[in-house]
C-alpha cells in the first residue's frame, strides 16, 4: 500500500479573517498509487458540477464558492462533510469539525470576542440527507477500489497569531511555509514505512524549497528531481542504517533529472521513478531501511491532485465558517453594516466602519486586522 496527499491553503491574501493550510491523505493500492483518485472514485466523486449526476464534486475551492450565489456553501460543505464522514466523523458544529481537524483552535477561539461562547451548527446549508446519501455512496466506492481516507488536518491562524509570526518572520510566505512544514511532518508520521507521495500547491515564484525541507526531516537523504518555474520535486529518504551496517546518516542531497528539463516550465507531475521502489543509498554507500517520499510543489496543483483540491475545500469551509461568526459579531452591533469576505478593499472598507466600535470595546486591532 501506499499513501497518497495534497496540501493547499486558503485566507493568504484578506486582511481579516484567519489564515487555514490543510491536508489530506490517503492510503491506496500500490497500483493506483499513479492514478487519478477522480477516476478512481468516479462512481462518487467528481470534478465538475453536474445537474443529472449528484456526485461529490472535488475542484478547487475557488470554482465551487461563489459568496453571491444562494447556497454558496453547499459543495464545500458536502465535500469536508462526506470525506469527514469516511473517517467516522459526523461534526454537528464548526467546534466540533475544529476539535478534529485543528484541535488547538478551540483555545485560541476564546481569544476572540466573536468566537467566544460562540459556535455555528453543522451543516450550515445542506440537509443532514443531502450528506448522509453521498458520503454513503463515496464509503462505498473506497471499499470496493480498496482506498482509505486516512486523515483531514488543518492548520489554523487568526490575526493575532498571524501578526505575530508574519512580524517576526518578516515573510507571509516563511510563515504559510512553517504551517506547510507541519502538515507535512504529519503525513510522514502516517506512512509507517509505506510509500508516500506528497502534493504541495505552489504559491509565488520561488522554485527551490529544498532548504526548508531539510529543517523539516534533518536526517533524511534528499535527491533533487526537479526545481522549474511551475513545478519543484524532492525525493526524501529516511536516514535508517540497515542493521549490521555502518556510515553517517546526516543530511545529504543527490540532484538528478527524472525525465525533465530544469528550465522547463510544464505542469504535469513527474511520473514515479523506479528508484522508489529500490533500497535507498546515502553518499557513503552504506543501505538505508526506512521510509520514502517524494514531495512534489506545483502550481496549481488543485487541478492535477483530488487530495490537494480536497485540501483547499476543507481550508475554505474552515475559513467562511469563521467568517460567518465573525460577520455576525459585528453586524449585530453596527447598523448597516454589510458582511465581508475580508479581501483587501472591501476588507478595508468593513475595517473602517467598525474601528469606532473596536476602540469602543478596547480590543486590540491586532486581533481584527492582519499586517500586509
Amino acid at each position: 500500500m501506499a499513501i497518497i496527499a495534497g496540501i493547499d491553503e486558503a485566507g493568504l491574501g484578506p486582511v481579516l479573517g484567519p489564515l487555514v493550510v490543510s491536508a489530506t491523505a490517503f492510503e491506496v493500492p500500490d497500483d493506483l498509487l499513479d492514478k487519478s483518485l477522480w477516476q478512481t472514485l468516479a462512481l462518487a466523486v467528481s470534478r465538475k458540477v453536474s445537474r443529472t449526476r449528484k456526485r461529490i464534486v472535488v475542484s478547487d475551492s475557488k470554482k465551487l464558492y461563489h459568496r453571491q450565489r444562494p447556497g454558496a456553501l453547499d459543495h464545500l460543505e458536502l465535500g469536508a462533510l462526506a470525506f469527514l464522514g469516511s473517517l467516522d466523523q459526523r461534526p454537528q458544529s464548526l467546534r466540533g469539525l475544529l476539535a478534529f481537524v485543528c484541535p488547538a483552535m478551540l483555545k485560541v477561539m476564546d481569544e476572540y470576542p466573536w468566537y467566544a461562547g460562540q459556535d455555528l451548527p453543522l451543516p450550515t446549508c445542506l440537509t443532514p440527507t443531502a450528506v448522509d446519501l453521498p458520503a454513503a455512496a463515496l464509503r462505498t466506492a473506497m471499499q470496493r477500489a480498496g482506498v482509505k481516507c486516512l486523515c483531514m488536518r488543518s492548520e489554523v491562524l487568526e490575526a493575532g497569531q498571524y501578526n505575530r509570526l508574519v512580524r517576526a518572520t518578516r515573510s507571509k510566505a516563511t510563515t504559510v511555509g512553517d504551517l506547510v512544514a507541519r502538515l507535512l511532518a504529519h503525513v510522514w508520521e502516517l506512512s509507517a514505512g509505506k510509500r508516500v507521495q506528497i502534493d504541495v500547491d505552489r504559491q509565488g515564484g520561488r522554485r527551490s524549497y529544498l532548504e526548508g525541507l531539510q529543517r523539516i526531516f534533518p536526517e533524511a537523504q534528499f535527491k533533487v528531481i526537479d526545481e522549474s518555474e511551475t513545478f519543484s520535486a524532492y525525493r526524501i529518504t529516511e536516514a535508517s542504517p540497515i542493521k549490521g551496517q555502518t556510515g553517517a546518516t546526516h543530511n545529504s542531497v543527490v540532484r538528478v533529472h527524472d525525465g525533465r528539463d530544469s528550465g522547463s516550465t510544464g505542469g504535469t507531475p513527474v511520473p514515479q521513478s523506479k528508484s522508489m521502489g529500490e533500497t535507498p543509498m546515502p553518499h557513503n554507500g552504506a543501505p538505508m531501511s526506512g521510509r520514502v517520499a517524494e514531495i512534489r510543489y506545483q502550481v496549481e496543483a488543485e487541478d492535477q491532485h483530488l487530495c490537494v483540491a480536497l485540501a483547499s475545500m476543507l481550508c475554505k469551509y474552515i475559513r467562511e465558517c469563521m467568517m460567518e461568526l465573525f460577520n455576525r459579531f459585528w453586524t449585530a452591533r453596527i447598523a448597516g453594516l454589510e458582511p465581508t469576505a475580508g479581501y483587501y478593499v472591501d476588507g478595508n472598507r468593513f475595517y473602517q466602519q467598525i474601528v469606532p466600535e473596536i476602540k469602543a470595546m478596547g480590543i486590540d486591532t491586532d486581533l481584527v486586522y492582519r499586517c500586509v
